[in-house]
């Protein structure tokens, strides 16, 4: 069985990552660099198909850089795949919130926006024909 291992932080560093002045990525020494391997990773997962391995590597992202628009770009993605619209439409906004200038944030969240109100209207046409078929209309 692996021994768990301790850090020790400079204490003033534990301080500004208390005062949400460093990131967790910061506090532990992971680089952009190492991020951004880490993400190429989750996106290789993401593009076969295993959602649940990918999510856990942007939800890993999003911890150690809560300010990582990529990272949430991905999981909102992820949430699309699975039919979570609404979740999916919350993770893009956060990643246009955090990077305004995000194009793909920006065309993920339009297409998740388009397929929700696909989805209300396809809801509202079927309780239509239900209506109409129990002579309610």
């Amino acid at each position: 069985m692996k021994e768990a291992t301790t850090v020790a932080w400079h204490p003033a560093r534990l301080q500004q990552f208390i005062r949400g002045q460093i990131t967790l990525g910061e506090l532990q020494g992971v680089t952009p660099a190492e991020q951004h391997k880490i993400a190429v990773l989750g996106h290789r997962l993401l593009s076969e198909g295993k959602l649940d391995n990918a999510t856990k590597i942007f939800e890993g992202l999003v911890a150690l850089d809560p300010h990582d628009d990529y990272a949430y770009t991905a999981l909102g993605a992820i949430a699309e795949r699975r039919g979570e619209l609404e979740r999916a439409r919350d993770l893009y906004a956060r990643a246009i919130a955090l990077n305004p200038a995000s194009q793909v944030a920006h065309a993920r969240r339009g297409e998740a926006l388009a397929l929700l109100e696909h989805r209300t209207a396809n809801r509202t046409v079927a309780r239509a024909k239900r209506a109409k078929l129990m002579g309610q209309t």
